[in-house]
Formats: C-alpha cells, structure tokens, sequence
C-alpha cells in the first residue's frame, strides 16, 4: 500500500510541478524544451521504479507532449503506453466541482437548485440540493453499485438509476459522508443542466 501511495504522490507531483518547470514561464512554450526537461526531471523517479503513469499536456487544443511510464500491469511485464486505460476514479470529482462552478457562473444551476427540479422523480429529491451533491451531504450511499454492476460502463444517467435504488444513509443536510453515489448523480444535472 505504501508504495501506491507514493507513486500515486508522485504523479501528482509530476501534473503540479509542470507549470514551474522554466519551459513553462514563457508565453510561447516550445515543446521540445518542456519535453526535456520534463524527462530530466522524471528520469530519477522512473530509474527509481516510482513513476507510473501517462501524461498527456496540451495548449490551446494541440498536444504539446505525451508520456508514458512505468508498467500498467507488472506481473505481466506491461508497460504504459498512451492507448493504455486506467480506472481514474475519484479524479473525475475536481473535474465534476470545475464544471458545476462553470455553470453556477453562468446562472444555469443553482447551490439552492433541489434535485427534483433536474431529475423529477428521484425519492427525496425535493430535500436534495446540488448544493449537498456538491458537498457530500445528500444522503445518498458511496457506492450505489453492486461488483457485478461494474463491471461494464455506465451512463450518469445509468448511475441515477442505481441511486435511485439505494437507501438513502441519512435524512439529507444532516452531516457529509464522501459519495461517489451523490456525485455521479451530480453529473446527470450537470448534463442536463
């Protein structure tokens, strides 16, 4: 587990120190130069076996550079490469506050909107704010899945569905508990919205 953490740390690390790397402070960054010192930068850390992972940087639609470290699967001695899928997980909930704020501005949703006004027949959904999606405090579970469930992708609207179907772990507003649940059905209203 430690060593997950840690490079799970670093890759984290890679995507936050990018924009202090010295081919990033100018207004026109040349592509070659943020390759290489991005490299020299990463090239301890891949020699080290800590660096797994891909990076994907662009400016303004065009892809400057691509990289690919370390194994995506180990045991079978596969290393990563730009076609190699990964489970992001949780990554995907800055991306999901990003576009909720993006439509908070812009006065297509708002903090006070109850989750009846998107979704209409959602159970208790006339007590749950986006607000409460946003700061995981609806009630609904973590996981509204099942193992089997996910095994194959799914919608958001898909992921309504199964919330729909799960017991609600407390009367919404009460207190916060981290939802995966709470946030793929924040993602529907953002498509709707």
């Amino acid at each position: 587990m430690h060593e997950f953490r840690v490079r799970r740390w670093l890759l984290t690390l890679v995507v936050c120190a990018i924009p202090a790397l010295p081919a990033c402070a100018t207004a026109a960054v040349d592509p070659a130069l943020l390759g290489r010192e991005l490299d020299a930068w990463a090239r301890p850390f891949v020699d080290a076996g800590l660096l797994s992972g891909n990076l994907l940087v662009t400016h303004r639609g065009h892809v400057m550079l691509e990289r690919s470290w370390g194994w995506a699967d180990a045991e079978r001695r596969q290393r990563n490469t730009p076609a190699t899928r990964f489970n992001i997980a949780s990554i995907t909930k800055p991306m999901t506050v990003a576009v909720a704020i993006q439509l908070l501005d812009e006065g297509k949703l708002a903090m006070a909107d109850p989750l009846s006004k998107w979704i209409a027949d959602f159970p208790k959904g006339d007590s749950i704010t986006v607000g409460m999606l946003l700061q995981h405090r609806s009630g609904i579970p973590h996981r509204v899945t099942q193992d089997a469930d996910e095994r194959a992708p799914h919608t958001a609207a898909d992921m309504v569905e199964f919330a729909k179907h799960a017991r609600l772990e407390f009367p919404p507003g009460s207190r916060e508990s981290y939802s995966s649940g709470g946030f793929s059905v924040l993602a529907r209203v953002l498509e709707l919205a």
